[in-house]
């Protein structure tokens, strides 16, 4: 009468195979959550500019007055006037977004500005 288990070279073929997909799926899982961490992080940057354009919106005197002429906010300022939550987190590596992140408004013509927000995905 025959046992009805695996015999060792059983075991040890899906073992083998097991080890093969585990090489091949968890770099294409890691260049994936990577590249997840980069988006979520660009659309943190869009979020903190778009609430630089409701703090310009609101606060259309303090604005450059000419062609090419600057103002420089902080985050603080933003999260001040409840425009932006506190305490954001760069979800790269999880560090907390410094408060004096700066946020250049420039003049581009007539009613028109560009809002440029320092780039902290890339550090």
């Amino acid at each position: 009468m025959r046992n009805k288990g695996f015999t060792l070279a059983e075991l040890l073929a899906v073992i083998v195979i097991l080890g093969l997909v585990a090489v091949i799926a968890v770099p294409a899982v890691t260049k994936t959550l990577g590249g997840t961490k980069s988006e979520l992080c660009e659309d943190q940057l869009k979020n903190i500019k778009e609430a630089a354009r409701l703090y310009g919106s609101d606060h259309m005197l303090e604005l450059p007055d000419n062609e090419g002429e600057t103002k420089t906010i902080t985050l603080k300022d933003l999260q001040m006037g409840g425009y932006i939550k506190e305490n954001l987190e760069n979800p790269k590596n999880k560090q907390e977004i410094n408060s004096g992140l700066t946020i250049t408004i420039t003049k581009q013509g007539q009613n028109k500005w560009k809002y440029e927000v320092e780039d902290f995905c890339n550090s």
